[in-house]
């Protein structure tokens, strides 16, 4: 009998016997019963020996059915198992084997969800650990950068305080350069007045015993000697004034243009010179003996061969003072429009280099101008020593 026919028969049995036990005890339960309270005789409205026999006969009516049912379950138990086809062994092994399978697959479902726990259980342990790692590494990124920003700041705020201390160095350093400047240019403009003082009351003591002529040449090379130093004395205090350079470009023209009238007037002469010869000599014989007494015009005859030979020397020198005036103008022209278009902190370098490049032509035009200048002094004493 299959286990599912069991679990029916045992059921309606058990339901059997209960209805059994209901017909039986509960209608006599049921009925009203009471005992005297004298004598404790019963009461109640059915005789107790009547009841007993009604009772065996539902006990009989009873067991009949739960026999007939009973038959008819067991009837029904074997029916079924007439019905219920045989299992063979290969659809047992089948069976088996589909139950190993379910088993197996369930097992590897099992498996692959706990491989698959695993799996993301370590991928969430991995991602925290990146998202860690990449916090922690970002917290040293944001502190590094920090370092580095206060780094530079403290650096940028030294360079700026450094360039402010050369600023003011620079400023300072430039102050004094200006002054020293100033100083030097005003030294050597008292000097050249006190020179051309001199020279003044020189010339003037010379004046009554020399040819005017004479005096007039020995004070124009004078004045161009003194002009040409007091010229660069201009152009150093513009090479080195910083800030605004209009009045250093106005005075450094203005002195170059007195340097151009002084120099004409010896370029002038040398040029008579070189074309007149021994003969632009003999206007100062005239001028000697129209303005001196007989006794100076008897010495200038006696030294009239000295005299030849000096006026031989200062041609000489003046030809040559002639040759280097024209490259020193060169520079001196140049330097002078540069002037007159205005020189500024950016062209000073410039400047200076032609400057420069002037101060030595300078040299040499200044050593001819002079050794001209003392021939003529020598020219001088010739007629006025006794």
């Amino acid at each position: 009998m299959p286990e599912t026919w069991r679990r029916h028969a045992k059921r309606h049995i058990c339901l059997v016997f209960l209805r059994i036990a209901c017909w039986t005890k509960v209608p006599y339960a049921r009925q009203p019963h009471f005992n005297n309270v004298v004598d404790g005789s019963n009461m109640s409205g059915v005789p107790p020996k009547e009841h007993i026999v009604k009772t065996k006969m539902k006990w009989m009516m009873a067991l009949w059915l739960a026999t007939l049912s009973l038959g008819l379950v067991i009837g029904g138990c074997n029916k079924e198992e007439d019905k219920k086809p045989a299992v063979t062994a290969a659809d047992q092994a089948a069976a088996d084997k589909r139950a190993a399978d379910k088993l197996a697959a369930d097992k590897a479902a099992t498996d692959k969800a706990i491989a698959d726990k695993l799996a993301a259980d370590k991928e969430a342990a991995d991602k925290l650990a990146a998202e860690k790692a990449a916090a922690v590494e970002k917290a040293l990124a944001d502190k590094a950068a920090a370092d580095k920003a206060a780094a530079d700041k403290v650096g940028a705020d030294k360079a700026a305080a450094d360039a402010l201390a050369a600023e003011k160095a620079a400023a300072v350093e430039r102050a004094l350069a200006d002054k020293a400047a100033a100083d030097k240019l005003a030294a050597e403009e008292a000097t050249a007045q006190a020179a051309a003082a001199k020279l003044a009351a020189q010339e003037k003591a010379e004046a009554n015993s020399l040819p005017p002529d004479l005096v007039m040449m020995k004070s124009e090379m004078s004045q161009t000697l003194s002009q040409i130093d007091l010229t660069f004395a201009k152009l150093d205090v513009l090479a080195a004034t910083s800030g605004n350079l209009k009045d250093e470009n106005k005075a450094a023209v203005k002195s170059i243009d007195d340097l151009e009238a002084s120099t004409k007037s010896v370029q002038k002469r040398a040029t008579d010179m070189r074309d007149r010869g021994a003969a632009y000599f003999d206007t100062w014989d005239k001028q000697l003996k129209a303005m001196s007494t007989p006794e100076v015009a008897a010495i200038a005859a006696k030294r009239k061969d000295e005299l030849a030979a000096k006026y031989a020397e200062v041609l000489t020198t003046m030809q040559a003072t002639r040759a280097a005036y024209e490259p020193f103008w060169a520079d001196m022209s140049a330097i002078r429009d540069a002037a007159k278009k205005g020189v500024t902190q950016d062209t000073q370098k410039n400047l200076a280099e032609q400057i420069k490049a002037a101060k030595e032509k300078a040299v040499t035009l200044k050593d001819r101008v002079g050794a001209a200048s003392a021939q003529l002094n020598q020219v001088s004493v010739i007629y006025t020593r006794p």
